[in-house]
């Protein structure tokens, strides 16, 4: 699974508002690497997480969105990849 890297950011205002939310978010993956953007107020994340496509060693991540879809009963969290 190592092989399966991803980036993607949240906002801080996310992070402030909807803690669980973002708990969710973070049980889908294993973070290797985060760093806080003040001025753009979002955190980067590089994580590892078997939702994510394998990467080739050597080469970048590619970069996911985070999908937050409404379901009859509560959300489902989906990382889109980034073309």
């Amino acid at each position: 699974m190592n092989m399966r890297r991803g980036l993607f950011k949240i906002s801080t205002d996310l992070i402030e508002s909807e803690p669980d939310v973002v708990r969710k978010i973070m049980g889908k993956c294993i973070i290797i690497r985060a760093e806080h953007l003040y001025g753009e107020r979002v955190v980067t994340y590089a994580a590892i997480s078997p939702e994510f496509d394998e990467v080739p060693r050597g080469e970048i991540a590619p970069e996911y969105l985070i999908e937050i879809r409404n379901r009859p009963v509560g959300y489902e969290i989906v990382f889109v990849k980034q073309e």
